[in-house]
């Protein structure tokens, strides 16, 4: 759903209900992804969105969101939200015929899956729930990496270091890693497709 414009946000000095009534506003506006027609697009290409995907892997009701409200926004000058854009990545813990697992992958309908002015890294989130429970970890990927975007808004363009790969390692270290290439693959998430202990890919959909 698109931001209602005129609708007042939160500030201080008013009831805790309106505090609630805003988690659960842009909880909504994150749970919609890139808007209607991106994923009116995704579906048209024969590929589920990331939150489908989620949904028919694992069991019923299982799923539990890590950073459900983890987005960009913008407020005018009274402090009202006018723009919001979810993270693109979406991931938690959930469970998989019974047994828990965590489980992440990137929202292809927000930034082509690639990371954007706020995104959720998965070493910095749901690697490290899969090794404090000793869970599988369990991605989904389909996404372009690096962003254009994150250049221009820094200034400069991001250099890749080690940081994030040796997280990686380390998580294959200790518990059991699967993934799914579910589209088109570039950049890191390319690498994260053999970061992993088993990957599969889907037939005339995959790309690396």
């Amino acid at each position: 759903m698109p931001v209602d414009r005129t609708r007042e946000s939160w500030k201080p000095g008013m009831s805790w209900e309106k505090a609630v009534e805003d988690i659960e506003y842009i909880r909504g506006l994150g749970r919609e992804m890139g808007g209607p027609e991106r994923v009116e697009r995704q579906h048209l290409g024969g590929r589920y969105t990331v939150r489908e995907r989620i949904e028919k892997m694992v069991d019923a009701g299982s799923f539990i969101e890590s950073g459900p409200m983890v987005g960009a926004a913008e407020f005018d000058e009274k402090g009202n939200l006018i723009e919001f854009s979810p993270g693109g990545y979406v991931m938690g813990l959930g469970e998989i015929d019974g047994r828990p697992v965590a489980i992440g992958g990137d929202d292809f309908t927000i930034s082509g899956g690639s990371p954007h002015n706020v995104h959720k890294v998965p070493a910095d989130f749901v690697q490290p729930l899969a090794v404090q429970y000793g869970i599988p970890y369990v991605q989904l990927i389909e996404g372009v990496g690096h962003s254009s975007k994150s250049d221009e808004a820094s200034g400069h363009m991001g250099l890749p270091n080690g940081g994030m790969w040796w997280r990686n390692i380390e998580v294959l270290r200790q518990v059991p890693c699967a993934a799914g290439i579910m589209g088109a693959v570039a950049g890191w998430p390319a690498a994260h497709a053999l970061l992993s202990h088993f990957t599969v890919m889907v037939k005339g959909q995959s790309q690396i």
